[in-house]
């Protein structure tokens, strides 16, 4: 499979101001052996010229909705592309970042560490944060970490723009619900399921330029003191914590009589969906504790388990509201 097809989904909204320069240096890789499928999600500015453009220069992009441009969301138009293209690996990219020249080959070197096609497999990487102007600020991450299920029901580190998942990975995310007004976000949601039935690898090297700037939908903390905040920030973390219990329950509706789902992951999902429906803060902590979560650094863990645990109260009123 050192030949295999690669195809690369593309959701596009508003984005003119960075898109040729996120598609030239996909034109630029390395491996060759790629298609770039488009989906604009209704923009209003100059993004579906730009795509015609790329479109007639080059014979591997394919601007999927032409004719019938559509909003539905970021959620569900990256699974439309997923549902509508075939290959052998698929990669997720964003419209305003820049792909190093070797990042489809090496996610996939990483990929093909597991030659097992029947193993739903997930490979991600490390992201180089830069400004809007590509000053490099730090990688995102820098080490290598776990992404277990049991962790990856509380947060999620896995970046859907260096994201390739396998066949077996796609037919497993496309044969079940999804529902985008239950889940946070496609990347989490993708995590979620690699990790319950199957693998995450990570590989720790950016293979992207990052880019921060004020339209991004998410972002990421660069400066140590913001990540610090968010010990004062309970609301908006009460929120993060809240939807992602959100999306366990619903994980648990869709797959959590699954055959093929282990005793172990049924024990870890079934601690967070207690957690999310705990009367109060002590059941709340029990059940936190029999699930053994944690994140990667003490100091998000401990974050985690005040929110979840001693501020389990102030969880339950974000929950009903």
């Amino acid at each position: 499979m050192e030949n295999a097809k690669i195809a690369i989904l593309l959701s596009t909204y508003n984005g003119a101001e960075y898109l040729a320069e996120q598609i030239s240096s996909i034109i630029q890789q390395t491996y060759a052996n790629w298609q770039l499928f488009i989906r604009d999600d209704g923009s209003t500015d100059q993004t579906t010229q730009i795509i015609q453009k790329y479109q007639k220069m080059n014979q591997h992009i394919i601007f999927l909705n032409e004719s019938h441009i559509e909003n539905l969301g970021v959620k569900r138009s990256f699974m439309e592309l997923l549902a509508v293209t075939q290959a052998d690996y698929y990669m997720f990219c964003d419209q305003d970042d820049v792909w190093l020249p070797e990042k489809i080959q090496l996610t996939l070197n990483e990929m093909l560490k597991n030659r097992d096609k029947e193993v739903p497999r997930l490979v991600h990487t490390d992201l180089m944060v830069v400004d809007q102007d590509l000053q490099p600020q730090r990688p995102m991450f820098g080490r290598d970490f776990q992404d277990n299920f049991r962790d990856v029901l509380y947060s999620n580190s896995v970046t859907g723009c260096t994201v390739m998942i396998n066949e077996t990975l796609r037919q497993l995310l496309l044969k079940q619900p999804f529902d985008p007004k239950q889940i946070v976000m496609h990347d989490w949601w993708f995590a979620l399921v690699a990790a319950a039935f199957g693998e995450i690898a990570y590989l720790a090297e950016p293979t992207i330029l990052y880019r921060q700037h004020g339209n991004n939908t998410f972002g990421a903390d660069v400066k140590g003191f913001q990540r610090l905040r968010r010990f004062f920030k309970m609301e908006q973390e009460i929120k993060r914590f809240t939807d992602a219990l959100q999306q366990d329950d619903y994980f648990a509706a869709v797959f959590g009589k699954a055959d093929n789902l282990s005793a172990e992951n049924k024990r870890y999902l079934q601690a967070a969906v207690t957690i999310r429906h705990s009367k109060n803060n002590f059941m709340a902590i029990k059940a936190l504790f029999n699930s053994k979560a944690k994140k990667s650094t003490l100091k998000g863990t401990l974050l985690m388990w005040y929110v979840l645990g001693f501020r389990h109260n102030a969880l339950k009123q974000s929950i009903k509201n």
